[in-house]
Formats: structure tokens, C-alpha cells, sequence
């Protein structure tokens, strides 16, 4: 798994349950120092961590035939196909792209901007999770409840 995202997480978008919160060992891959700054994720911290080929089984449990609901989906499924098909492991078993959906996107569209915003979750997987939660329960809840008219 690529040093941008050694940490990985996924919350049940129904309920906000922590469905997998795990590091992963991207081998002999070294964090770079732009990614460590942004992420706060060190090579120490990653040496004791699962690899990906111990991480998969339970990502795919996780997913289990869920919709993935992602930040930053084009770039979090890119990874992943790239770190599941680099362990060896059969890329059909995971979603297809369709099965996809991006959060950030959403919000661009929902706040009527055509920029990218940060998440306020550390750039960490699970505060971004939590973060990314919220923002879909701000996304889908009623106008009334936003303080919008009908």
C-alpha cells in the first residue's frame, strides 16, 4: 500500500461502526517526508504494522458487498487496486468502480463549490472516516434541518 495511505479505515455509513481501523506495512516502501508531514504516519510506526496481503480479508469483510463511500474515492480506489493487485491478490474481488461513490465530489456539488476541501479528520483514516461520516449525514439531512428553504 502506497505511503499516502498506510492507514486504513472504514465506518458503516448507516450507523458510524467502526468497521476496520488498521496501519498497513507497505513493505519496503519508505514514507515519504511530504506524506509523513501530512499524515503524521511514521516508518517505525508502519514496521510492526499487517501487511496487505493480512489486511485484505478483512478490507473485502468490511466492504462485504457495500457501496464504498470514500472521500476522495477516485484516488482511495486507484490505491487500493494498486496495492491489492502489487500483493498478488485477485483485483475482481474487489468493487468495480461504479460501486464507488465520492464524498468530495458530493460536497462540491452540495456546497455549490468546484474546489476540493480538506477533511477536518488529521488526514488520518479514522478521523478522516468519522469526518467524512458527518459529512454525509449534513449532505442528506433534510433542508429544513439546515436552515434552507424548500
Amino acid at each position: 500500500m502506497g505511503t499516502q495511505h498506510a492507514a486504513l479505515d472504514r465506518e458503516d455509513a448507516a450507523t458510524g461502526e467502526t468497521l476496520l481501523d488498521t496501519l498497513v506495512n507497505p513493505g519496503h516502501v519508505l514514507v515519504e517526508p511530504g506524506a509523513q508531514a501530512v499524515h503524521g504516519i511514521t516508518d517505525a510506526e508502519l514496521a510492526t504494522a499487517s501487511s496487505w496481503q493480512e489486511v485484505a480479508p478483512a478490507f473485502l469483510a468490511a466492504i462485504g458487498g457495500r457501496h464504498v463511500l470514500a472521500y476522495n474515492a477516485p484516488f482511495d480506489a486507484g490505491r487500493i487496486l494498486t496495492t491489492h493487485s502489487m500483493a498478488g491478490l485477485d483485483v475482481t474481488e474487489l468493487p468495480r468502480p461504479g460501486h464507488w461513490w465520492c464524498l468530495m465530489q458530493a460536497r462540491s456539488i452540495w456546497a455549490r463549490i468546484g474546489c476540493w476541501l480538506p477533511l477536518g479528520g488529521g488526514h488520518r483514516a479514522l478521523g478522516d472516516a468519522r469526518d467524512a461520516y458527518e459529512l454525509l449525514h449534513a449532505i442528506a439531512a433534510p433542508l429544513t434541518r439546515r436552515g434552507t428553504h424548500r
